[in-house]
């Protein structure tokens, strides 16, 4: 791919980076007390965070810890890492 452009590889090791951190975080949510008074900060937020997603022509820059790792070479080590992730 074109500099700047991540190749299908990068793609799919981004997903296992990004499925690894967020499952992370919803574990220390969990084990954290409920704040039921976070509700009303975040109140509205969801359709405009879904509306940012679903628009694709505008690129964003991924946060360097969420960028490609380059943790597997081959298709079937993505593969065997992504149902790692989901298995968990």
């Amino acid at each position: 791919p074109p500099p700047g452009v991540w190749s299908a590889q990068e793609i799919a090791d981004d997903v296992v980076v990004v499925e690894q951190r967020i499952f992370k975080m919803i574990q220390k949510t969990l084990r954290e007390p409920a704040q039921p008074e976070k509700a009303a900060e975040v109140a509205g937020k969801e359709k405009k965070l879904i509306r940012a997603v679903l628009d694709r022509s505008y690129k964003v820059k991924v946060p360097e810890p969420m960028e490609p790792t380059g943790q597997a070479e081959t298709p079937e080590q993505i593969a065997a890492l992504f149902q790692q992730v989901r298995a968990n």
